[in-house]
């Protein structure tokens, strides 16, 4: 088993040592409000080769909170399934959070795409890739997508 498996209220970890990772997420949160984060929300922090890591921030959008996100199209879309990923634990943790929604921001295309965090249950794939912790992938056809190239190519519209 790659460590993630389908459960009724989402994905369940097997095997983790949550109290251990938790403290060094705690710490890893204190050390990351020592520096200016700039009308960024609360960082979610995932755990890499390089320790535990901000990869995105949570947002309140008038009651509504976002797991908001920056990446590289290039560098993180993944090609086979085309989609985004998100850690396995990210997405908990989100869930616990009370986000309802993910957005991803691509910096080198500009485009923004948002889906609702229960697409990750009922959409989601969970994936095992070597050197990264079980991630929950979800397909590009289930994002919506905002182009700001295609909205300047026929106008701004207004709902």
């Amino acid at each position: 088993m790659n460590g993630l498996s389908k459960a009724p209220g989402g994905f369940a970890f097997e095997g983790r040592t949550a109290g251990r990772e938790k403290r060094s997420r705690t710490l890893s949160r204190a050390l990351y409000h020592e520096q200016d984060r700039a009308g960024r929300g609360e960082p979610v922090f995932a755990r890499t080769a390089k320790g535990w890591l901000p990869v995105g921030h949570i947002e309140d959008r008038g009651g509504c909170k976002v797991l908001a996100k920056e990446v590289d199209s290039k560098r993180h879309r993944l090609r086979r399934p085309e989609g985004y990923a998100l850690e396995g634990s990210v997405v908990e943790e989100a869930r616990e959070r009370g986000v309802s929604e993910v957005e991803i921001r691509e910096r080198d295309t500009g485009r923004t795409l948002r889906a609702a965090l229960d697409a990750f249950d009922t959409h989601g794939l969970p994936i095992a890739r070597a050197g990264f912790a079980p991630q929950v992938v979800l397909p590009l056809a289930r994002w919506q997508v905002e182009d700001p190239r295609q909205a300047a190519l026929f106008g701004k519209v207004t709902p």
